[in-house]
């Protein structure tokens, strides 16, 4: 009797380069996605765990190449407030441009011109990308395509015998789905934390009441594709490392080292693109006028509109963006 293998379905969470290329003459909708998922240098992945042994399973390089994905059919998708939205379609080897390298898998493909597709832009270009799920299917008992390795004695697990199973090449690619955060920055719980670091000779000038003007005033300039939560940390982490309330060049600086620091507890709730966005926020504000990202040129702006504290009425002429300018034409005197 012929021996059946069993067909199993599988999902590798794997990081993700996610970029927005604008196209207006070659895109629908005038933008592209450049992605890259680094499918290959993901830590092997538990898949069974008992008490003395464990389960854990990792791509290899020729799991997936060109020609393994011209074989098939699968969509490439983003999640958006738990849907899944499609970008492309993919029928063996058409509906998208993808190549595969000795750490990632990258596609390149237009964006439908749909409401929905401009979403999954507007969430990509305000760092709301978090990675990427990749579902195949697999033959878990057929050696030509699971190698398995021998036992190996993990030191560093508890005494645990790890057995690693190796994918030496899929049987199916049924979907690529860009995740997005499901979650918000506790902002209240920031805002606590930045009240046990401000100087008494801060309160005034530099202190709490002027970061809650400048996180409203970041709530008015909000437009689709820029980060409220990158903007509401900026509001209360771009001035919390000033020294005096006179000129402090290095205030901005010491503000991304707080960030750094405390990246892991206060801003958990960040995607990396975020927190690299309210790093170059932090390092810019004062000596900038307009970076052309959204997200960063709001946070100028937002803190810009608070001039009037200082007796300082900002020009519309020097604020970053269209809702800055007209936000700031209300302040001049007629």
């Amino acid at each position: 009797m012929k021996y059946k293998f069993f067909r199993t379905s599988r999902t590798a969470h794997a990081p993700a380069d996610i970029r927005v290329i604008e196209s207006p003459n070659f895109a629908p909708s005038g933008y592209y996605i450049d992605m890259r998922i680094n499918l290959f240098r993901c830590s092997p992945e538990t898949i069974w765990s008992e008490e003395t042994a464990e389960g854990k399973v990792i791509m290899e390089r020729k799991a997936i190449t060109n020609e393994v994905l011209d074989k098939f059919d699968f969509d490439i998708a983003i999640e958006i407030n738990g849907n899944r939205c499609i970008f492309a379609e993919c029928h063996k080897g058409k509906g998208a441009a993808y190549t595969t390298a000795p750490e990632f898998v990258r596609f390149l493909f237009a964006v439908p011109n749909t409401a929905e597709g401009i979403a999954g832009v507007n969430a990509i270009r305000s760092g709301q990308a978090q990675g990427c799920n990749v579902d195949y299917d697999i033959y878990f008992d057929n050696p030509d395509y699971v190698r398995r390795r021998g036992r190996l004695k993990a030191v560093k697990m508890k005494g645990k015998t790890i057995l690693l199973y190796r994918i030496k090449q899929i049987a199916d690619l049924t979907g690529v789905t860009i995740t997005t955060k499901t979650t918000r920055l506790q902002i209240e719980n920031l805002r606590n934390y930045c009240l046990t670091r401000i100087p008494i000779w801060q309160l005034k000038i530099f202190g709490i009441e002027h970061f809650d003007r400048v996180a409203e005033n970041g709530k008015l300039l909000l437009v689709p594709g820029a980060s409220h939560d990158v903007v509401a940390a900026f509001a209360y982490l771009h001035d919390i490392e000033r020294s005096s309330n006179e000129t402090d060049t290095k205030h901005g600086t010491k503000a991304a080292m707080l960030i750094r620091r405390i990246r892991e507890t206060h801003l958990a709730e960040l995607t990396n693109t975020e927190i690299d966005l309210l790093i170059q926020a932090c390092q810019l504000h004062g000596n900038t006028h307009k970076t052309g990202n959204a997200t960063i040129d709001i946070c100028l702006d937002a803190d810009r509109l608070d001039l009037p504290r200082l007796g300082i009425i900002p020009s519309p002429g020097e604020m970053a963006t269209e809702k800055g300018a007209l936000l700031a034409a209300k302040l001049s005197p007629t």
